[in-house]
């Protein structure tokens, strides 16, 4: 049943309604791109929740996606923190969407979605960029799960200008796991962060397994510190299948740093 909106948190708040027993599981489609307020910052962090944010149909449905564009755009209105954060063991997924940071710097970590003990999922097709931040400009996970698998029919996800302070010019991983696959970082930075580094991505020592399958790193560095595309000081590296183009690090690493003593895979790259 569809039920139109006039912002994210009604229809989060609606959607809680229609539990199925201990679980909220359901879709907010957006009809029109969207600048985000302060008030409108989304919360999920209720267990079992289970919500995915996507673009609504062009046709076929009572209410469309009216955009100039193919998926609505997510930008940054008066919102100064976090567009949303995730945790309390629910699950946030993305499909068919784009998000800007629009430039502005701030000194959050993870200045469009952040993650503690919760999982993050993009479906396919989701776009970030212009995302600035301290350590993981789009995404910073504190503790928790970030997965990024595009099926083989679907648009890649893309992060595009997004610089970090700190490490992670992207994404960064304090604890948890990293599972991408059909991803492409453009241009993305750690831009002064000494010990960080990380152009596109950082794990920390407390990430269990990171996996990077198929994934493009263009023109991602860290001027000050090591790995231009991707660093990781925690276990269990898989890094296969990716290309790397024009990166670069002023420390160890102009492509992939990697420090940990368990098992690894690193093949099928260029």
């Amino acid at each position: 049943t569809e039920h139109p909106f006039r912002s994210l948190n009604e229809a989060l708040t609606f959607g809680r309604t229609q539990r199925v027993g201990s679980h909220s599981v359901f879709t907010i489609e957006m009809l029109r791109d969207y600048a985000i307020p302060t008030n409108d910052v989304m919360s999920i962090n209720k267990a079992g929740e289970n919500i995915t944010l996507t673009t609504a149909a062009k046709s076929g449905c009572r209410y469309t996606f009216n955009g100039s564009g193919d998926k609505a755009v997510i930008s940054r209105g008066s919102a100064r923190t976090a567009f949303a954060t995730v945790g309390g063991g629910a699950t946030f997924s993305l499909d068919t969407i784009s998000f800007d940071g629009g430039n502005v710097s701030l000194s959050d970590k993870g200045s469009i979605i952040k993650t503690d003990n919760g999982s993050v999922t993009l479906v396919g097709n989701v776009d970030f960029s212009n995302a600035s931040g301290s350590y993981g400009a789009a995404i910073y996970v504190k503790s928790g799960t970030f997965t990024a698998s595009a099926e083989d029919s679907r648009v890649d996800n893309m992060f595009t200008n997004c610089k970090s302070v700190n490490g992670g010019g992207a994404i960064y991983i304090e604890k948890g796991s990293l599972n991408l696959a059909n991803t492409k970082f453009l241009q993305c930075s750690s831009t002064t962060g000494t010990d960080q580094g990380g152009g596109g991505v950082f794990c920390d020592k407390d990430t269990v397994n990171s996996v990077v399958h198929n994934c493009t790193f263009d023109s991602c560095t860290a001027p000050k510190a090591k790995a231009g595309a991707l660093r990781t000081l925690g276990t269990n590296l898989t890094f296969e299948d990716c290309i790397v183009r024009s990166c670069s690090a002023s420390g160890d690493g102009g492509a992939v740093s990697h420090y940990a003593n368990n098992s690894d895979k690193l093949k099928g790259s260029t």
